[in-house]
């Protein structure tokens, strides 16, 4: 009921016609290994997802927290039927190359996309990466710093990584400088380090001849 209430508020909230969803819920994360290792975590999530669309007119936005209190549908609606409207009488473009503005969402994805590769340690010592012959040397703004904390409560905070490591905080670029990239067991062994916690799940890692080759 209480979803269905939420639901009904995005609704209520948008002039033009509007699909999308509110969802809950609690997820569980458990791990346990052959070595010993045993550990869960319980979580809840909560997202929206807004598209306001009619004839001519698009637009979407979204929003997700781990409680409540995190998301409010009617601003979600709103926004996606405000960025309707500015799609109205859109022309398709040429091939070219365009100035455009990103909203914070886009850039973050954008963001995400290149650091899977940029800043992952596979990359770095297959020596492909952007990373590679970097580390420690200014390649950004000065006024560009960027982290990877998957513990920040603005987030959806998880404690601990696919291999079970505690997930660290790792400051991948400061003040402009490329101070560092994210590592799993895997990987920091082969360097000799400490895992950061940030072993992605097996269907994601890179098959065990990739980092051979990369050695050649």
């Amino acid at each position: 009921e209480d979803q269905a209430r939420l639901a009904a508020a995005a609704i209520e909230a948008s002039e033009l016609d509007l699909y999308g969803f509110f969802t809950s819920g609690v997820t569980s994360l458990a791990l346990v290994t052959s070595s010993g290792v045993a550990l869960s975590q319980d979580l809840t999530d909560v997202a929206v997802l807004a598209l306001a669309a009619v004839d001519g007119v698009s637009g979407y936005a979204e929003e997700t927290g781990w409680h409540a209190a995190d998301v409010a549908p009617g601003r979600s609606a709103r926004a996606a039927v405000e960025k309707a409207k500015l799609t109205r009488g859109a022309v398709e473009l040429e091939p070219g190359s365009y100035p455009a503005v990103l909203e914070p969402p886009a850039f973050a994805e954008l963001l995400a996309y290149f650091s899977y590769d940029a800043f992952g340690a596979q990359g770095l010592l297959e020596e492909r990466s952007y990373a590679f012959d970097k580390l420690g040397t200014k390649v950004f703004d000065e006024h560009f710093s960027l982290a990877d904390d998957a513990l920040d409560p603005r987030g959806l905070p998880k404690g601990f990584d696919f291999e079970g490591v505690p997930k660290q905080r790792v400051e991948l670029v400061r003040a402009g400088v490329l101070d560092d990239v994210v590592w799993d067991r895997r990987t920091a062994k082969h360097a000799g380090r400490e895992s950061t916690g940030h072993a992605p799940p097996s269907s994601l890692r890179p098959p065990r001849w990739a980092a051979r080759s990369g050695q050649s």
